[in-house]
């Protein structure tokens, strides 16, 4: 029998099928979407127009739909949105496929198009959870809220296991203002999927933007305990420890924290700032000390560091911090305040000099013979100015037994 013009005499062999669609798998998976999608339409191109019964009708729909996944990924919805027509005529009564083409249509702003392609799908017996989904994400895009929550219900009273029907209808409820439904909703997430920690922390945020700062906590310290290695549960709960004003539990939770990620700079800010609350100098000190390791050129946290060692009186290590200030501060940031701060410190250090120098009469003497030497063996370090300006006042007889004035001098 003489086959007609319409209906091609080759056929491409199983095998050969089945090799192109794993590999244009295996490019989607890479993300290689347009020679996924060149490798589809060789493939489309082996086959009839009409779809041969079988396993080569359910091929041809596997080919229209990983084009479809393509051309969405490129961003082209338009070009995604014919193949998926063509595969629904083959499976009308499909809740997979005819989501996909109203989600296509949405993504091209016809929301029209994309209710009706739902409606017909829901004439045609699909009617399941899926398609109830994808109504309410297309309402929620409309900001039709009271639409998309009802929706959302209908979903899950198919499925009551559904996740991201719970995550949909928690946004839902936020855009209506009504946080204690959204953080229902969450719950109902939490049950579907309790390892997924995300959700503690949108509840966690929730509470906190209602001003339930103890109940932020509570939720956070749940999630920890379900996932101790986390480090944005442990962060954000740092922080809302810090609001409560609670500064032990602010270094409880920090120190241990850390023991996970070690070079947290929000964690190493936090502790600093608590322990500078409790009047820990030294820890606070130490701790920033740690931050300087993680990213050195932080001229903030060198800049507490050389102010917590002048608040000390520890002058020469404040001296050191602010000169490295200095070098690493291109923008001049702090240059003003580094500027008066070693102001400060050379005339504290002069002061001292002074007084050694009037009770103390081998001091006296030795600065006269070498000044240099005599200040780096009792310690002093002062700036080039303040040397000149001291070296001048030996030399003008100043230092002999009385205590000069010293008004200081510009950098």
């Amino acid at each position: 029998m003489k086959e007609s013009a319409e209906t091609p005499s080759f056929k491409p062999s199983a095998a050969s099928v089945s090799r192109g669609l794993r590999e244009a798998q295996q490019m989607i998976d890479t993300e290689e979407y347009r020679r996924a999608a060149e490798v589809f339409q060789s493939l489309l191109q082996q086959m009839p127009s009409v779809p041969m019964e079988g396993k080569w009708q359910r091929v041809w729909e596997q080919v229209h739909i990983g084009l479809t996944r393509c051309y969405q990924a490129l961003g082209s919805a338009t070009a995604a949105i014919p193949y998926l027509r063509e595969a629904i005529k083959m499976q009308p009564g499909s809740e997979k496929l005819r989501c996909m083409l109203a989600t296509s249509y949405a993504q091209e702003r016809q929301f029209t198009r994309a209710l009706r392609a739902l409606e017909q799908g829901i004439s045609h017996g699909c009617d399941g959870p899926l398609v109830h989904h994808c109504l309410a994400e297309i309402y929620l895009q409309q900001q039709k809220i009271d639409e998309a929550i009802a929706e959302c219900r209908r979903s899950l009273e198919q499925d009551q296991k559904q996740e991201s029907v719970y995550q949909l209808l928690s946004e839902a409820y936020a855009q209506k203002s009504q946080p204690e439904e959204a953080i229902a909703a969450l719950r109902g997430a939490l049950a579907a999927n309790p390892k997924n920690t995300r959700y503690y922390l949108r509840i966690a945020e929730i509470h906190r933007n209602q001003g339930e700062i103890a109940q932020a906590i509570s939720v956070l310290r749940e999630a920890r305990r379900r996932k101790p290695r986390s480090a944005d549960i442990r962060e954000f709960l740092v922080e809302c420890l810090q609001e409560a004003g609670e500064v032990d539990g602010v270094i409880q939770e920090s120190e241990a924290a850390l023991k996970i990620a070690p070079k947290s700079l929000f964690l190493l800010d936090m502790l600093a700032f608590a322990r500078l609350q409790k009047g820990e100098i030294d820890g606070a000190i130490g701790t920033l000390r740690a931050a300087l390791k993680v990213s050195p050129g932080d001229t903030m946290n060198r800049f507490k560091v050389a102010a917590l060692h002048h608040q000390k009186g520890e002058l020469l290590q404040a001296r050191e911090e602010y000169r490295r200030i200095l070098s690493l501060d291109h923008e001049g940031n702090f240059r003003q305040e580094v500027s008066e701060a070693l102001l400060t410190i050379d005339q504290a250090q002069m002061q001292q000099v002074f007084m050694l120098s009037a009770e103390n009469a081998t001091f006296r003497v030795k600065l006269r013979r070498d000044i240099d030497a005599t200040l780096a063996e009792y310690g002093f370090r002062m700036s080039d100015p303040a040397i000149a300006t001291l070296k001048a006042m030996v030399i003008e007889g100043l230092l002999d037994g009385a205590l000069p004035r010293f008004s200081g001098m510009v950098h």
